[in-house]
């Protein structure tokens, strides 16, 4: 089994991707995600990238897609 690069956990113990859940997540000096349910979750990134993605299996094959992703503002 490979090691994923992300850390579990967002500090959120819910296993909802809520409004309220995503507001939290942080910068953090490693990336880590966050496990909605049926393939969804959310990975951010050390630069506080945070990106909604969705794995699913085609065939017996392991597939994930990145739908979209949100970059911190620059102000």
């Amino acid at each position: 089994m490979r090691a994923s690069k992300y850390r579990q956990g967002s500090g959120c113990k819910t296993s909802k991707l809520t409004d309220t859940a995503l507001r939290n997540f942080k910068q953090k000096a490693a990336p880590y995600k966050a496990s909605g349910r049926d393939g969804m979750y959310v990975t951010a990134s050390t630069e506080g990238t945070i990106a909604f993605r969705y794995g699913y299996r085609l065939n017996g094959c392991r597939e994930k897609r990145r739908l979209t992703e949100a970059r911190p503002s620059a102000t």
